[in-house]
């Protein structure tokens, strides 16, 4: 989405925004040179870019919060078919976990919990959990 919404407030068709500055030029203003970046980065060079997403809604950049607003959107649909109960825990893994979490909805929040185990424990706890439930509706 950032790099989208740079190209976008480049040709005029979005609002840029500080961010959409700062993304522009560390590819050297040339918006040719940020397709070029997409074809050959790897999400982990994507990924690069979160820490001045974050850096840059703090200071109410509009475009960082519309990429955070549409991001927390997206993990709390995912969340949404766990179909996680009022007691259930939640964890967030990685890096940016601490940065995400203030910004669910209270919902989520209210579960949040330290992680016991690492991310692959804790999607095989759930696993269980989800087909355990499944297979004694089945029965």
């Amino acid at each position: 989405d950032l790099l989208e919404q740079t190209l976008l407030a480049y040709d005029g068709i979005r609002q840029g925004s500080p961010l959409t500055q700062a993304i522009l030029a560390i590819f050297r203003d040339n918006p040719e040179d940020l397709v070029e970046f997409t074809t050959n980065a790897k999400p982990g060079d994507f990924g690069g870019f979160a820490p001045k997403v974050f850096e840059h809604a703090e200071k109410g950049d509009v475009v960082a919060n519309w990429i955070l607003d549409k991001a927390v959107a997206d993990v709390e649909a995912a969340l949404g078919v766990l179909d996680l109960g009022s007691n259930d825990p939640l964890c967030l893994l990685g890096g940016l976990a601490p940065l995400y979490a203030p910004r669910l909805s209270a919902r989520y929040r209210a579960l949040l919990k330290p992680p016991l185990d690492d991310a692959l424990g804790g999607a095989v706890q759930m696993a269980v959990r989800v087909f355990s439930r499944t297979a004694e509706a089945a029965r």
